[in-house]
């Protein structure tokens, strides 16, 4: 790889304060990250953001680090408008995939013999087993058992529920490479349908 090109700052230059960087791949170990060049060259409060269509190489770019100022974010070339949105306009950034990622791979490293058809269905079906869980914490808050009596509180369901969405999501990034788009992409049509606007809203 050429080496990434260096300029010295001189006074009445530009300075450059937001960097946009698309395709960087996993970080750099021979050459300097660019965050570092512009936060060197270009001054210390640079922020520079990092976007690759790859889940695994924006986790990869986290773990990397570089301090404030640098993000890494999943995004798609094909789709600029949606990369340029502020954190708070995005449904799911990496720093929500990146553990997923981690979770999915501790299960493949420990899914003996298992063919991907096969751990793609246990995987779909262990939603299914926390579900029960959710339900049986529900019935624990309303004293639903005579048994059992009062023996959960709400907190205990939103940890239950919390245990689903992340079991959903690990199964989807088991189904597909792709999971963080078809979450946004879905979750967005879900809106779009359930909150038209314009001529649909009437």
């Amino acid at each position: 790889m050429p080496p990434r090109p260096r300029h010295a700052l001189r006074a009445g230059e530009p300075v450059i304060r937001q960097v946009l960087e698309t395709g960087p791949g996993p970080p750099p170990h021979t050459t300097p990250a660019t965050h570092r060049i512009f936060r060197q060259h270009r001054g210390s409060r640079s922020r520079v953001l990092y976007a690759d269509h790859d889940p695994m190489v924006v986790a990869h770019l986290n773990a990397f680090g570089g301090g404030d100022g640098v993000r890494s974010v999943v995004a798609d070339l094909c789709r600029p408008a949606q990369t340029l949105l502020p954190a708070s306009g995005r449904t799911m950034d990496a720093n929500t995939w990146e553990p997923v990622y981690r979770l999915r791979g501790w299960l493949d490293e420990n899914a003996g013999g298992q063919t991907e058809r096969e751990r793609c269905l246990l995987r779909v079906l262990k939603i299914g087993e926390e579900y029960g869980e959710v339900a049986e914490a529900v019935h624990g808050v309303m004293g639903a058992n005579p048994r059992k009596g009062e023996s959960h509180t709400w907190d205990d369901v939103h940890k239950e529920l919390c245990d689903v969405i992340v079991t959903s999501m690990v199964a989807l990034a088991t189904c597909t490479p792709d999971a963080a788009k078809v979450l946004d992409d879905r979750l967005r049509h879900l809106v779009d349908r359930a909150l038209p606007t314009g001529e649909d809203a009437r």
